[in-house]
C-alpha cells in the first residue's frame, strides 16, 4: 500500500525513508485502534447494548481493531523487515488489512440480513437468529474472509531485491477478479441496497398502522428505536462503500485491462481514504447512540455520575 506514481507497479522494494503517507497511515492507525478498542469495551460491559444486532457491530470493531493495528505496524515493518517471501506475501501484500476490509464487507451483509429478517419476516427471527447461529455466523465471515484473499499470498512473491506482483497478465487475472469483485462488492451492495429500501417502506407501513389503530405506547417506542438502528447502520454501510468504492473499482478495473494511470497524489488520496473507514464507526457511534456516548464517559469518567434514562431496547 504504497503511495507510487501510478497503479501499475509490477516491482516494488521495500521504503527505506519515511514519507507523509507512512505519518498518515500511523495516526490513522492508532486513532482506529483507540476508537473501535472502545467500542469493543462498551458494547460488552454496558448492559443496555448487549443486544444481538450490537454482537455484529462488536466483530465489526474487532476487525477495524486489526486494520488499524497492520496500519500502525505496517510502516515499521516495510522499513526493518528483510525483503523476502514472508516479507512480500504478509506485509507488502497488506494481507490483514485486506481480510480486514473483506470481513467488513461480510459482517455488514450479516448485520443487514439480522435486521432485514427482524423488521420485514419478524416470525422468523426468533429462530434463525439464536445465540449460536449468531456466533457461526459471525465465525462465517471470518472463514470466507481468509480465504477470500488468499490469492495475495499466491500472486505476491520475492526475488530476494523486489516484491514482485504476479498478476499482470490479464489472461490469469482478469476472470478470478472479476468473481471476487462480484462476490465480495457487488452482490453485497446490491443486497444491501435491497434490504435497507424493504426494512425502509416496512417500517413506513408499521407506522401508518400505529397512526390509524390504537396501538400501545410499547410498539411506537420499538418502531422509533427499530427506525434508530436502521439510520445507524445506512450511515455506517454509507461510510463503508464511499471509503472503499474508488479503491475497489480501480482495482477491478486495472485487472480486466483498463490500465489506468492515476497520479499519484489521486492514489495516495484513495489509499488515505481506505485507511479512514477503520476509525470512522466509532465516532458515528458517538454521535448517534446515546447509550454509546453514556458507556463511554462511564467508562473514561467512572468519577461523573450518570444521567438520564434508557431508551426502548429493539428486537
Amino acid at each position: 500500500m504504497e503511495s507510487n506514481d501510478t497503479f501499475d507497479p509490477y516491482l516494488i522494494s521495500p521504503a527505506h525513508s519515511w514519507n507523509v503517507l507512512d505519518f498518515l497511515e500511523i495516526i490513522i492507525g492508532v486513532a482506529g485502534l483507540i476508537g473501535n478498542v472502545i467500542v469493543c469495551v462498551v458494547m460488552t460491559v454496558v448492559k443496555d447494548l448487549r443486544t444481538q444486532t450490537n454482537c455484529y457491530v462488536v466483530n465489526l470493531a474487532v476487525s477495524d481493531s486489526l486494520s488499524s493495528l497492520f496500519l500502525v505496524l505496517e510502516p515499521f515493518l516495510k522499513k526493518y523487515v528483510q525483503v523476502g517471501e514472508f516479507y512480500c506475501r504478509f506485509i507488502q501484500s497488506a494481507f490483514i488489512f485486506w481480510v480486514c476490509m473483506i470481513e467488513s464487507i461480510f459482517s455488514l451483509v450479516a448485520v443487514t440480513l439480522e435486521r432485514f429478517v427482524a423488521i420485514v419476516y419478524p416470525f422468523l427471527y426468533q429462530r434463525w437468529f439464536t445465540p449460536t447461529t449468531i456466533a457461526w455466523s459471525i465465525v462465517t465471515t471470518w472463514i470466507l474472509s481468509v480465504l477470500s484473499e488468499l490469492k495475495l499470498l499466491l500472486i505476491w512473491q520475492s526475488d530476494g531485491i523486489y516484491c514482485i506482483y504476479g498478476w499482470t497478465d490479464l489472461k490469469y487475472s482478469a476472470g478470478p477478479i472479476s468473481v471476487m469483485f462480484s462476490l465480495n462488492y457487488v452482490f453485497p451492495a446490491v443486497f444491501m441496497v435491497y434490504a435497507y429500501a424493504k426494512m425502509i417502506d416496512s417500517l413506513k407501513k408499521d407506522a401508518r398502522q400505529i397512526q390509524t389503530s390504537s396501538t400501545n405506547q410499547a410498539d411506537a417506542e420499538l418502531l422509533t428505536a427499530r427506525r434508530r438502528v436502521i439510520t445507524l447502520l445506512l450511515i455506517v454501510v454509507g461510510a463503508f462503500f464511499v471509503c472503499h468504492t474508488p479503491n475497489h473499482f480501480l482495482y477491478f478495473a486495472w485487472h480486466v485491462g483498463f490500465r489506468i494511470e492515476v497520479p499519484r497524489k489521486v492514489y495516495t488520496t484513495l489509499v488515505i481514504l481506505t485507511f479512514l473507514n477503520s476509525c470512522v464507526n466509532p465516532i458515528i457511534y458517538a454521535f448517534r447512540i446515546k447509550k454509546f456516548r453514556k458507556g463511554c464517559r462511564r467508562i473514561l469518567c467512572p468519577f461523573i455520575p450518570p444521567d438520564g434514562v434508557s431508551v426502548a431496547h429493539t428486537v
